[in-house]
């Protein structure tokens, strides 16, 4: 897709939710419906929100066209350009539902890879696969406080840097990286449209309709909507995965 980045970043948002959309086409699929830029329902992290049987995923989509592209920690803890860092969009989303949802999970789903590199100089010692090695994956096993787990301690000072910057008290905080899911170095936007074809294609829905579907940058909702309308190769199986 030609264009800004803001339209690219739309383009590849709406494929992953075209993807999730096929998924709950399925008999056994627990998707009960999904939302796309639900701002009022989770700040920051609704780009595309996906309603499960047990749990909701608010997932916030951060697209590259360098496929080389990566994310460190320094970088996520980082304001660009006046814009909030990362983190802290993730832990605001975090505190717009975190009284209103009873199971969730944010989760930050990028083309980009993640890197080990560290920033001495800003006290971020460890890099971004450590952390989420060392500090998050412990804390998510555990159940624990961070700052009560042993392995953890060691990189305190760090922990203490990206806390600090989303604003969260200890409780919240640990809270907080319980939930948060690293999804990165994803598929290009050429293999997702590639694996929406052969799949639209399986379920008997026309090309012309996921073109304008993924194509559709401001208001996709109607073409959801006329998808999801249509007789499948699944038979008359009707659910509701829009709303």
């Amino acid at each position: 897709m030609t264009g800004s980045a803001p339209q690219a970043g739309f383009y590849y948002q709406n494929n992953i939710a075209a993807l999730k959309i096929i998924e709950s086409l399925f008999f056994n699929s627990d998707i009960q419906y999904i939302q796309l830029e639900n701002y009022d329902r989770g700040n920051h992290i609704d780009d595309v929100i996906i309603n499960r049987k047990d749990k909701t995923e608010f997932i916030q989509v951060k697209w590259s066209e360098d496929e080389n592209n990566n994310y460190t920690l320094y970088n996520l803890i980082s304001n660009v350009d006046g814009k909030k860092s990362i983190f802290r969009q993730l832990a605001d989303g975090y505190k717009s539902v975190i009284n209103s949802e009873k199971q969730f999970q944010i989760i930050l789903y990028s083309t980009k890879v993640i890197s080990n590199a560290a920033r001495p100089s800003k006290n971020i010692t460890i890099g971004l696969n450590d952390f989420i090695k060392k500090v998050v994956l412990p804390i998510q096993t555990s159940g624990k406080q961070y700052d009560a787990i042993k392995t953890v301690k060691e990189f305190l000072p760090v922990v203490e840097v990206v806390r600090k910057e989303t604003g969260l008290r200890k409780k919240e905080f640990t809270d907080f990286l319980s939930r948060l899911d690293f999804q990165l170095k994803q598929d290009s936007i050429h293999i997702i449209k590639d694996a929406i074809g052969s799949k639209f294609s399986l379920l008997g829905i026309e090309k012309n309709l996921v073109e304008h579907l993924t194509n559709s940058e401001i208001a996709p909702k109607a073409c959801y909507r006329k998808m999801l309308n249509k007789k499948t190769a699944l038979g008359n199986y009707s659910k509701t995965v829009f709303n």
